[in-house]
């Protein structure tokens, strides 16, 4: 999660003040590294300021801004909805057969003349037809 979407996680509807601070554990660096082991306390101090959020890492010195100067309410209860439930990425397989595939049927599902006729015969014995063949891609 991003420093920001974690910083607005934890801010809710709290530390609304110019002023206001709070701790939080700086789990990872920019860069993806670990900052914070498990076992130490928070170094990162988020402070209110008037459009927005500034923070700082004692640890590792990393700093920034989460601005909110534009943000109405609703929407700001949106991005932390979002963050706390983020929607599940839609994972899509794409297969794609090496360059060097040979068919073992033809279009027509006539037997391709370039494959051992040994090859057939293991599938047939099987009961795989030469439409199987052709529909699940055997080469």
């Amino acid at each position: 999660m991003s420093i920001d979407a974690t910083i607005l996680k934890a801010i809710g509807d709290k530390f609304s003040t110019k002023g206001d601070s709070f701790r939080l554990k700086h789990e990872f660096k920019m860069n993806g590294s670990i900052c914070t082991d498990p076992h130490k306390d928070p170094a990162l101090t988020v402070t209110r300021d008037t459009d927005g959020w500034l923070w700082c890492c004692h640890r590792c010195n990393e700093s920034g801004y989460v601005g909110d100067r534009f943000v109405n309410p609703d929407n700001t209860l949106k991005k932390l909805e979002y963050i706390k439930n983020p929607p599940v990425p839609k994972i899509t397989y794409i297969v794609k057969l090496p360059d060097d595939y040979i068919g073992l049927v033809n279009d027509n599902l006539t037997l391709n003349e370039t494959v051992p006729f040994e090859a057939h015969s293991w599938l047939w014995k099987y009961n795989i037809t030469e439409k199987d063949m052709k529909d699940f891609g055997f080469g």
